[in-house]
């Protein structure tokens, strides 16, 4: 029941539309409310009473005023409006078409515009694109380089320490070498200065040798009491001395010590014979 109260209503006005959107309903109102607006605004805007507004209309209203003159009002606005529309709209044609020259030249030019605008954006995001896909390909390029360096800087870490190490391990022998060469030297000095005391020792041995000759020589020979029985004796003597005593390879210090001492209490026994 309501669906069809709402489609009377709908068809209801929607026929009262399209009647007053028609020329000739739209003229004879136009027409009746010139013709009548005294009484309108009688109506609407006097503070008398509805029966003294009644009065009043019907007094000052009669058919030509209500029906006649808005009839033929709206014939000659519905018979002779539309030539005069016309005569405007040929006499308004020469300007209006000049002002829709100018409005389309307007609008080609907005259009030339426009496409060139677009046209620039368009090779904008192009060489955007390009610059962007570039400036990507060149930070992957970096990445990587950066990957590629972070493994060789471990690489080289690794054989750096691998490097500090063996030389660590250098340094400890060159140190354990610098004090065996430091202990061989002063081993080197002290064989040094025993040898340069036994080359003292031979020297004076020889010379306590050659003494021993010279007296030996000027001397009586003895046996028995330490006294030699003849020069050569002490002939013989001197090469074993030499052989076994005085060679600085072979002797020692304390050889060469008693050996000299030897020919001393040698060289001296004889002489406290000879006294007594």
């Amino acid at each position: 029941m309501s669906d069809s109260l709402k489609d009377y209503a709908a068809s209801t006005f929607g026929t009262a539309i399209q009647r007053i959107k028609n020329p000739a309903f739209g003229a004879f109102s136009l027409s009746w409310c010139v013709f009548n607006w005294k009484q309108l605004l009688y109506l609407f805007l006097s503070n008398t009473s509805v029966l003294d507004k009644i009065e009043y209309i019907s007094t000052h209203s009669d058919w030509k005023t209500v029906i006649g003159y808005p009839i033929l009002s709206s014939i000659v606005i519905c018979g002779y409006v539309p030539w005069a529309n016309l005569i405007i709209s040929k006499w308004q044609a020469k300007p209006l078409d000049n002002t829709d020259s100018i409005n389309n030249l307007r609008e080609a030019k907005m259009l030339q515009r426009s496409t060139r605008l677009q046209r620039l954006q368009a090779k904008r995001d192009i060489t955007y694109k390009k610059v962007t896909t570039g400036e990507e390909k060149v930070i992957q390029d970096m990445k990587e380089e950066i990957i590629k360096s972070k493994d060789s800087m471990g690489e080289l870490t690794a054989e750096l320490t691998a490097k500090n190490e063996e030389l660590i391990g250098v340094n400890k022998r060159l140190q354990l070498a610098t004090k065996t060469i430091d202990a061989m030297e002063f081993e080197l000095s002290k064989l040094n200065d025993k040898n340069k005391e036994l080359a003292t020792n031979n020297e004076k041995l020889i010379n306590t040798i050659s003494d021993l000759k010279f007296k030996v020589a000027t001397t009586t020979p003895v046996t028995g009491n330490g006294w030699l029985g003849s020069p050569s004796q002490l002939n013989e003597i001197i090469p074993r001395a030499g052989d076994k005593w005085i060679s600085g390879n072979v002797a020692d210090a304390e050889t060469a010590s008693k050996l000299y001492q030897k020919a001393n209490s040698f060289l001296n026994e004889p002489n406290k014979n000879k006294k007594d």
